[in-house]
């Protein structure tokens, strides 16, 4: 599996600078295959964001998270909301 993910990254000019970008559909895969879906209460997960750098990781992962907010309890901003005593690090 992991050879088919990389393999397409493997001749790109960002390595030659030695930078690599995820392309954002090898992050929506990934996180697919670890059960990271907005169908789930991922409000009570943790996450280590393995990357830093443009975000490629981290910016659909809370996307992910506000969609399964949403989903379970319609507003992300009320007085219990576990959003709002979130921890980042």
């Amino acid at each position: 599996m992991h050879d088919v993910l990389l393999n397409p990254l493997a001749d790109s000019p960002e390595k030659s600078r030695g930078a690599i970008y995820t392309r954002r559909e090898v992050v929506e895969t990934i996180l697919d295959l670890i059960g990271y879906s907005p169908e789930s209460p991922l409000w009570e997960k943790t996450v280590l964001e393995p990357c830093c750098g443009q975000g490629d990781f981290l910016l659909p992962i809370i996307a992910r998270l506000l969609a399964s907010y949403r989903r379970e309890h319609g507003s992300m901003f009320g007085a219990a909301s576990p959003l709002l005593s979130a921890e980042f690090a």
